[in-house]
């Protein structure tokens, strides 16, 4: 084989796994979803003629709506699909007898990223009829069609590679996942912050995102996002700067594999991630403690999610640089938007009376930074708690848990902790912005505790699906793939039902963030308006669904913990009786 056992193994080892066929019918289901979106809008959904300038224009709107959902796949899909290979073996043990072999570390992560990347190209090479059907249509150029789907490989094999080396660095899979998760989450997001930093002009924001030109540059010449939103969403003006993009993509893509192959030994030694070459700079990069661990107490699974289970330095300050890129132009933009609104507050007093603009524009400031604070906390716990058990069955921890005293309820509570304790600073952060809006006058009250609401209970939802998933799954990847294709199910089938958005999407946060002049227009109007009561009822009927959902999912995963544990009950009637006579 051209990249040696390894690929092969990989290959037909992912190609013969069940979730492999789950995954590929539920892209397959989005494709259709986001295929009827522009038709059931256009005229030919009832049954209407169609002149031949409509047609082309609905082709174009059904490649854009294709395009659309293969970009969601390669940025939700990859990540899970390579980030969990090499660190997947680091936590079962299986590295050292890969290492043992006469396989070179180059051969070990091109075969493994090879293969993954390898089913990422079948599963968007699933509209690749769909797209050659389009350009017959009219409206869609055939080198157009080529130029997106080159992107999208490109692209992908990019993040393929980040989350191999995120992979090499990290011990657990859930850690990989996640990190290349925020990575990617940084990646598309820094390049618009800054500029529209920049696009202030004035002031300290100003002179900050003119300062960060160069870093915007490097940024958006290898994200194909913000080159063709920078050149006014006209793809053929893009076409040249796209293929300069691909190109620096691929350049990184060699660099992060040469990188990763590079160190994979070393840190699987244990020498560090520099050799005994650099001893003292591994030696400050390994893992170390500033603080003492606390007591343990009479919890001790929650001790152990919370305070034993440590990342390395080197890895810490990789987090730290990701958080600190996005969270300076965030903080400027916050800084420029609060401004305004904090003076027409003191100006205006609370309320819908009197001028709202600036609060109206930091309620849509609030909305769009509170949902993508909510994706990325959901993506974090999803891969958290689907990891959290299959973990231990991989490391070969997970039968000296079950013979503990502890029972279902603690294992499962303090797993459930842990998850949270994790991503705590991100809480805080989402927390913070919601108490800013409120202040601020940009977020009714009661829209202010119901989103607070709809965010716990929606993340315990996640939470709890995600750590069925990981006690009735056999691996950290196939648990992890069956909590994400459960929550794109109940994100996307409700569309099919005509719904305009799933009762559990992101979008219904958003609009449960209403300012003043919404809830008065609703309560104190005359008339409510126009389809303020579906979406009053969509909304009661998402926290409805989270809370229940989450209840059913935790107490199924406690009533079952000892069947899908095979564990034996302790509690056996008829042994108390025989101990007893």
């Amino acid at each position: 084989m051209l990249f040696g056992p390894v690929f092969r193994y990989e290959l037909s080892a992912v190609a013969r796994r069940k979730r492999t066929f789950v995954v590929r019918g539920m892209y397959g289901l989005l494709l259709l979803i986001f295929f009827c979106i522009p038709l059931y809008s256009s005229g030919l959904s009832k049954a209407a003629e169609l002149a031949h300038h409509e047609l082309a224009r609905l082709a174009e709107a059904f490649w854009s709506a294709v395009l659309v959902a293969q970009s969601l796949a390669v940025l939700i899909l990859t990540p899970a699909l390579v980030a969990g290979s090499v660190a997947q073996e680091r936590a079962s043990g299986k590295i050292a007898l890969l290492l043992a072999s006469p396989l070179s570390s180059l051969e070990i992560i091109l075969g493994k990223l090879a293969a993954r990347f390898a089913d990422l190209v079948l599963i968007l090479g699933l509209a690749l009829p769909v797209l050659c059907l389009l350009s017959l249509m009219g409206g869609v150029d055939v080198w157009l069609v080529v130029l997106s789907d080159a992107v999208l490989l490109a692209t992908g094999l990019l993040i393929a590679a980040t989350a191999m080396a995120a992979s090499t660095l990290s011990t657990r899979p859930g850690r990989a996942i996640t990190s290349t998760y925020a990575i990617v989450a940084g990646w598309m997001s820094v390049p618009f912050l800054i500029d529209g930093a920049r696009n202030f002009g004035t002031g300290l924001v100003g002179w900050l995102g003119r300062s960060a030109w160069s870093l915007e540059s490097a940024l958006g010449l290898t994200n194909p996002l913000y080159e063709f939103c920078r050149r006014g969403n006209d793809p053929r003006a893009a076409a040249w700067d796209l293929v300069l993009t691909m190109a620096v993509q691929v350049g990184l893509s060699v660099v992060l594999v040469a990188g990763s192959a590079a160190i994979l030994r070393p840190l699987v030694r244990g020498a560090g991630p520099f050799g005994w070459r650099v001893a003292p700079l591994s030696f400050l990069l390994s893992r170390r403690r500033l603080l003492p661990r606390p007591r343990c107490g009479d919890k001790p699974m929650v001790w152990k999610e919370c305070h034993a289970a440590r990342t390395t330095v080197l890895f810490r300050l990789a987090a730290a640089v990701g958080v600190l890129t996005v969270a300076i132009p965030l903080g400027l933009l916050t800084w420029e938007s609060t401004r305004p609104a904090f003076a027409e507050l003191q100006a205006q007093g609370y309320g819908s009376v009197g001028a709202s603009s600036a609060r109206e524009e930091f309620n849509v400031f609030l909305r769009v930074t509170l949902v993508l604070l909510y994706i990325l906390m959901a993506l974090g716990i999803t891969a958290r708690s689907a990891t959290s058990i299959t973990i231990e069955k991989e490391k070969g921890t997970w039968a000296s848990l079950l013979v503990t005293p502890m029972n279902g309820g603690e294992i499962v509570g303090g797993k459930l902790i842990g998850v949270f304790w994790g991503l705590r600073w991100l809480g805080l952060v989402y927390v913070g912005y919601l108490a800013v809006g409120l202040a601020a006058g940009a977020i009714h009250p009661l829209a202010g505790v119901y989103s607070a609401l709809l965010t716990a209970a929606s993340l315990a939802f996640t939470a709890a699906l995600g750590i069925t998933m990981s006690l009735r799954s056999r691996s950290s990847v196939a648990a992890l793939a069956a909590a994400l294709v459960t929550l794109l199910a109940v994100y996307i089938l409700p569309m099919c039902g005509g719904l305009p958005f799933g009762i559990g999407s992101p979008q219904v946060l958003g609009l449960s963030l209403a300012s003043y002049d919404d809830v008065d227009g609703f309560f104190r109007g005359a008339a409510p308006p126009p389809g303020s009561v579906a979406i009053a009822a969509i909304l009661l009927l998402s926290l409805v669904f989270h809370a229940v959902a989450a209840l059913a999912f935790l107490s199924d995963c406690l009533s079952r913990f000892e069947i899908d544990a095979d564990r034996p009950r302790r509690d056996n009637p008829r042994k108390r009786r025989v101990r007893r006579a």
